[in-house]
């Protein structure tokens, strides 16, 4: 059937309108999506930010694991509570201490002094470095310019925690440990034979680091010495 000219203007007009009226639901529609779009982009802009800022003001704290064994390792949390000192991590500490401090060892020499002196109490670490004390640095100097350097091993056999006493430390009370330590120290010339093999004691006094004080140390420092010990006093006992 045929539609008259005014009936195609109606119906062209009717279907004008309800495309308009499309068009305006679809862009209502897309004015809704970009505005949550942009709502979405603000708040993960701000989150990035807050983020950011979070991460800069953020403190490592670093806390070390001590394992029954004697072991440890290093971990960027902080516990809830605090943990237990077991003896066998205190023996090998200690060990590490007198091995590296009496040992003589051309190739390590210098890294061996290093870490004894994490050990040592301000104190001790004067005396060590002191030009008119032990001088470690020129004895690091000496020994590595020596082509028949000897070889100094010590082997621990024994440490003794014989006692304990109270200790002032800045007005502050702490446990003041004192410990025996008995080893056999082995010489050999710089082709390994044998020179002289002599047992030997130190009388070690010693304590712990504060937390506060443990938490601004490097993890290098803390791979070193983990518990914090600090030697106040170190002495040889004639046998």
């Amino acid at each position: 059937m045929l539609l008259e000219k005014k009936e195609v203007e109606k119906v062209n007009r009717t279907a004008f309108k309800d495309r308009v009226g499309e068009l305006k639901k679809d862009r209502n529609l897309f004015f809704w999506i970009a505005l949550l779009l942009a709502g979405t982009t603000i708040y993960q802009s701000y989150s990035v930010q807050e983020a950011i800022e979070k991460s800069q003001n953020t403190t490592e704290v670093v806390w070390v694991k001590l394992l029954p064994d004697g072991s440890h390792k290093i971990s960027q949390f902080t516990p809830d509570n605090e943990q237990p000192i077991y003896t066998p991590t205190v023996n090998s500490l200690l060990s590490k201490y007198v091995q590296k401090r009496y040992g003589q060892l051309k190739e390590t020499i210098e890294r061996d002094y290093a870490e004894a002196a994490v050990f040592m109490s301000p104190v001790l670490t004067g005396e060590f470095a002191d030009p008119k004390g032990f001088n470690v640095a020129q004895k690091v100097v000496d020994i590595q310019a020596d082509m028949a350097a000897k070889r100094i091993y010590i082997e621990i056999k024994d440490i003794d925690h014989y006692d304990a006493i109270e200790g002032q430390f800045d007005g502050d009370v702490k446990p003041v440990i004192r410990t025996l330590v008995t080893y056999q120290e082995i010489t050999r010339d710089y082709q390994g034979k044998e020179i002289s093999s002599v047992q030997q004691m130190r009388r070690l006094q010693w304590t712990l680091l504060q937390r506060n004080e443990l938490s601004k140390q490097s993890l290098d420092w803390l791979n070193i010495n983990p518990l914090g010990i600090q030697i106040i006093d170190d002495k040889s006992v004639q046998q």
